[in-house]
């Protein structure tokens, strides 16, 4: 939220018209990933950080309450991903917004075919994800989309949208999750005691 305030600010415009003449004032969109009793979804555009550990339903109740937009991150990836059951994705599929189409991370590229194959059989968003952990994999994926002045045309750009990028080697995410293991098995034992799932 301090980074959107920072790049809405006068300050910012005066600099980017120093440093950077005749490029486009940059945007940013607040956004948080949450763990739900459903796999893991994302607010876009929201004012407040979202509660952990509630049912998907009640996390997009709560996103679109706050005006924001709902995406699903890795929604079908197969590996190391906490992605709703295609039974959630099925019977929410009419209040999700977008749904993550090329996540950098994703190691078969047939998951990111099928997010694609759903996002156009329910008229949906499409977004890209680096899932950057590390400094390298930063812009990893990415999104060739028309500009937007807020939710409503973020998301009409976003189903025309073109999302791609260049896959991080499968062993950068297994030697991040051994550098933080400590972590990623509290992580794991928080997920199962949210979900009753790995």
């Amino acid at each position: 939220m301090a980074a959107a305030e920072l790049v809405a600010s006068d300050e910012f415009a005066a600099f980017m018209a120093r440093h950077y003449p005749g490029r486009p004032h940059p945007k940013a969109v607040v956004a948080q990933e949450v763990n739900t009793l459903d796999g893991e979804a994302m607010g876009m555009f929201i004012s407040r950080p979202l509660t952990r550990g509630l049912p998907l339903a009640e996390t997009i109740a709560e996103i679109h309450e706050q005006g924001g937009l709902v995406n699903i991150p890795h929604a079908f990836a197969r590996i190391a991903h906490r992605r709703p059951r295609l039974e959630f994705m099925e019977r929410y599929a009419d209040q999700i917004d977008i749904v993550e189409v090329y996540n950098a991370r994703n190691v078969l590229s047939g998951d990111d075919k099928l997010a694609l194959d759903f996002a156009r059989r329910h008229g949906l968003g499409r977004s890209a994800g680096s899932d950057g952990h590390l400094r390298n994999e930063i812009g990893r994926g990415f999104v060739i989309m028309e500009g937007f002045d807020g939710p409503a045309s973020f998301l009409a750009s976003l189903k025309e949208a073109v999302a791609g990028g260049r896959k991080t080697p499968p062993l950068v995410p297994l030697v991040t999750w051994l550098r933080s293991l400590r972590a990623a098995l509290a992580d794991m034992r928080l997920q199962y005691k949210l979900t009753g799932r790995p």
